[in-house]
This record gives structure tokens, sequence and C-alpha cells, in this order.
């Protein structure tokens, strides 16, 4: 990994390593955000600073998944895009099923509208009014519910395995020679570093779960 000399230029690696993250964080507090519209202004302040705070504690330990490769290589570049990966493919099988029910149902009432006193336009109405959205959206989100529940285990599987293998302390190594250009010989820098190590380990496990949490609750909060 190429280090700068310059302090203008760690810091500018140090800005661009930061700048994504930065961009992640805000777009969890607005996957968040998004569902809540019933929620009053104070609410939404309370559930933007909940979700930043748990994403500030949850992002290292993601940042240590996006850096390290999968266990069982496969073409995504790492870890973390691995089980994206997998949750996005169910996701998707989960949608063209959905639709193809709809659109299988929606050319059944269309071909025998013509029998239908009130005509093909009423029955496509009822069938996509809001109970029948309303229902979708509900098969839609147990599904993704189950599929978001089994990428987050396997993220704490693959952190803890990451963490073991001691990828978190050559992370840690690497931001510091990335960030500093060099890496301390002391006591008490290795010190920090432990301590960097746990507190990346523990954010990611505590706070994974209560983030994926938050999410289904304003979800779910919304359609009911």
């Amino acid at each position: 990994m190429r280090v700068s000399r310059s302090r203008l230029g760690r810091r500018f690696i140090a800005i661009t390593d930061v700048l994504p993250a930065a961009f992640g964080l805000g777009g969890l507090v607005y996957l968040v955000l998004a569902p809540a519209a019933s929620m009053s202004t104070g609410g939404k302040i309370a559930l933007g600073i909940w979700t930043g705070l748990w994403g500030l504690a949850v992002l290292p330990g993601v940042w240590l998944l996006a850096s390290v490769p999968p266990r069982k290589r496969l073409r995504e570049a790492s870890a973390l895009f691995d089980r994206e990966a997998v949750f996005g493919k169910f996701l998707w099988s989960a949608v063209v099923f959905i639709g193809s029910i709809a659109i299988a149902t929606a050319v059944g009432i269309g071909a025998s509208a013509t029998a239908d006193a009130h005509g093909p336009t009423a029955a496509m109405d009822e069938l996509f009014g809001g109970e029948a959205q309303a229902l979708i959206f509900r098969i839609l989100g147990v599904v993704t519910s189950l599929a978001a529940g089994h990428m987050v285990a396997m993220w704490l599987v693959d952190l803890g395995a990451v963490v073991r293998a001691g990828e978190a302390d050559n992370f840690v190594l690497r931001l510091e020679r990335r960030w500093a250009g060099h890496v301390r010989q002391s006591e008490r820098a290795a010190g920090l570093r432990r301590g960097a190590r746990e507190a990346l380990e523990a954010g990611a496990k505590v706070g994974l779960p209560i983030l994926a949490t938050t999410i289904l609750v304003t979800y779910w909060g919304n359609l009911t």
C-alpha cells in the first residue's frame, strides 16, 4: 500500500477514506427516516440521531468487512459485497415472483372483463387499489425481513472470522500507516490499537442487529 510522505498528502488520503463512509452513514439515516413519513418532526430528529449514533458504532466493522475478501472467494470483491449480492438476488427473486402473480392476475381479469358490467378499468382499479398494494408490500416486507436477517447474521459470522484471523489488527495498522505515515512502536500505541480493535468488533456485533431492527420497525410502522 502506497503511503504519502507529506502531511498534506496524508490528510487528503484520510479525507478520501472517510468521505465514502460519511455518504454511507447519510444514506443509512435516510433509509430509516424515509418510511417514517407520519412521525412528528421531533420523532424524526430523535430517530435520525439514534440511527446516526449506531451507524457510527457499526461503521468500523462494516469498513473492515468491505476491505477483506470473502471466506469463500466468489466474483465479489469483499465479504461485505458477497453477502449483499446474496441479499440482492433473494430480494429480486421475490420481486419477480410477486410481480409475476400480479401481472398474471391482471391479464386474467382483463381477459374476462368483457363479461363484467363495469368493464376492465374498474377491475384493474380493484386489483391495484390500496388494500391490494398494502398486501403486496407486506408480503415483500416479510421476504425482505428474512433476507436482511440472514445477511446481518452472516456478516456477524464473517466479522468474527476475520477478527480471529487477525484482520482487524492489520486493518488498524493499515489505517495508521495511511493517515500518519508510520506505525508507532510503543506500549501505549499497542494498547490504543487493541482498544480500537475491540471497539470495532463490539460496535458491529451490537449495532448491526439494532440497526436492522430499527429499519424493520419503521417499515412495519408505516404499513400499519
